[in-house]
């Protein structure tokens, strides 16, 4: 063979590799932030229930009624409500809905249960989630969070 050969050849192998390597990573580095989004609804969600469990403690065992975002920060427990990011699905918002003032399923918003009243949430007293039901990169329903 020939050195014009050879090189073509080498070329083409290498060109082959380089691209099959993007193929496989691409798909993973166009997704990050979506999984980004995810991991800060994931994160923000603890924090709010960290301060509704630090507001339980401190007030004998009530759970904040009302505008709970305003009895969670004012109370200092949180110094400012989280957004909820819906990677995409919805507008991201910092609004805490009580469950009984829920306008569907589907919202994007964080949704509060502050009775202990059965309603469609199915959820218990205290019980903070994302109301949504798209499902995350891992395939799980983001209102299971």
């Amino acid at each position: 063979m020939d050195k014009k050969r050879i090189f073509s050849v080498e070329f083409i192998v290498t060109a082959l590799v380089i691209i099959a390597l993007i193929i496989i990573f691409i798909p993973k580095f166009l997704n990050t932030p979506k999984q980004a989004k995810e991991c800060t609804v994931a994160a923000n969600l603890s924090v709010l229930r960290s301060a509704i469990a630090l507001y339980y403690a401190d007030n004998d065992g009530n759970y904040p009624q009302g505008d709970v975002a305003k009895a969670l920060v004012s109370g200092g427990y949180i110094s400012k409500i989280p957004k909820s990011y819906s990677c995409g699905y919805h507008e991201a918002s910092n609004k805490i809905v009580d469950s009984k003032d829920l306008k569907g399923d589907d919202t994007g918003e964080w949704a509060y249960k502050s009775d202990k009243v059965d309603d469609s949430s199915g959820r218990n007293q205290g019980e903070i989630w994302l109301n949504c039901t798209h499902k995350n990169s891992k395939g799980e329903v983001m209102s299971e969070f």
